[in-house]
């Protein structure tokens, strides 16, 4: 099978959330540095996603969670920096 441009996509924003997790529970300068690049490259591929023609309606609404969870992902390491 075929690894497309919206698999990765969905495999960048798992690892996004992972990553914040991870920085939650440790939080450190290396652990919230990781976060951050995970988060990046999820915004990143999903950016490249969403200028590509999707297969179908279910896609146009993983995208859209996927967009989603990443602008809270983003928020939490926000507040994440500023209690710290």
């Amino acid at each position: 099978m075929e690894h497309t441009d919206f698999d990765e996509m969905l495999e960048l924003v798992e690892q996004a959330r992972n990553a914040v997790i991870h920085a939650q529970m440790n939080f450190n300068s290396d652990e919230y540095q990781r976060a951050l690049r995970a988060l990046k490259l999820a915004k990143d591929q999903l950016s490249t996603v969403m200028h590509q023609e999707l297969q179908n309606e279910e896609q146009a609404t993983m995208v859209h969670h996927a967009k989603e969870h990443l602008m809270h992902l983003n928020e939490t390491l926000v507040a994440l920096q500023s209690i710290n």
